[in-house]
């Protein structure tokens, strides 16, 4: 994931905010990294059939997929464009965790 020119600033506030909660911060690095538990992932480490998306069977079941292109999730719509960087990956956090 490329975070642009703001780097340093987008990682300084996500250590201070997750550095707290390990399993928060643990979730964001997985997000960030594309290492969780989404079929694309497992489907590499043979835990998953398929790589395709259990809600549309239709495209890979990356982050960028379950968390803004499936067209039966949308889980996106809840953050505006108004969020910082920091916020965007607390809310993402909290949407994965999410059941």
């Amino acid at each position: 994931m490329i975070l642009g020119k703001k780097q340093a600033t987008i990682r300084k506030n996500l250590n201070t905010t997750l550095i707290n909660n390990r399993k928060k911060y643990r979730t964001a690095v997985q997000l960030i990294t594309g290492h969780c538990g989404l079929n694309k992932y497992l489907h590499k480490m043979r835990k998953a059939p398929s790589s395709l998306c259990p809600k549309c069977d239709y495209e890979e079941e990356s982050v960028a997929h379950f968390l803004g292109q499936c067209q039966r999730t949308r889980r996106l719509e809840a953050i505006t464009s108004t969020d910082t960087i920091s916020q965007l990956m607390i809310s993402l956090i909290t949407l994965i965790s999410l059941p």
